[in-house]
């Protein structure tokens, strides 16, 4: 039997071949690997590759951060196969005196407008929401209030 049939025997009749396709993808292209699944579709996954190439490319040359490399690589990627995808943007109520009553954007006197679609990421949406990146409503001068 030679070396290359009775390897590939090993890997297909390996318990785990994706073990097995990460342990020599590492030792012979030292290239370290990242599986993302979808806790949804359950044939949706994604393999995320970290090659030395890409490592120079990006400017990564401590041993210790090669292993955290693609954290947000595998975060964005398991948002986006979850759905966890948001779009943001702004609600006004021009006639609403602060404090009147509980906020209900759904009551129908809301203008709800929608700039971006596509942030991955409850936490990255609600940040760039927060610093209006996507842009601001543009409201009218307030009014004098006497109280």
């Amino acid at each position: 039997m030679d070396r290359a049939y009775e390897a590939r025997e090993r890997f297909y009749s390996a318990r785990q071949p994706w073990a097995v396709m990460e342990r020599w993808l590492r030792i012979f292209h030292g290239t370290t690997v990242a599986q993302v699944s979808s806790s949804i579709d359950r044939d949706a996954q994604v393999a995320i590759f970290n090659t030395p190439t890409w490592r120079e490319y990006v400017g990564v040359t401590e041993l210790g951060s090669v292993d955290t490399v693609l954290d947000g690589d595998v975060e964005d990627w398991q948002a986006a196969l979850d759905g966890d995808v948001y779009g943001i943007g702004y609600a006004t109520f021009p006639e609403r005196v602060t404090g009147e009553e509980a906020i209900d954007i759904e009551d129908g006197r809301w203008n709800v407008q929608i700039e971006v679609w596509g942030f991955l990421g409850e936490e990255y949406a609600k940040d760039e929401a927060a610093g209006f990146n996507a842009g601001a409503p543009t409201l009218p001068e307030m009014l004098d209030f006497v109280a």
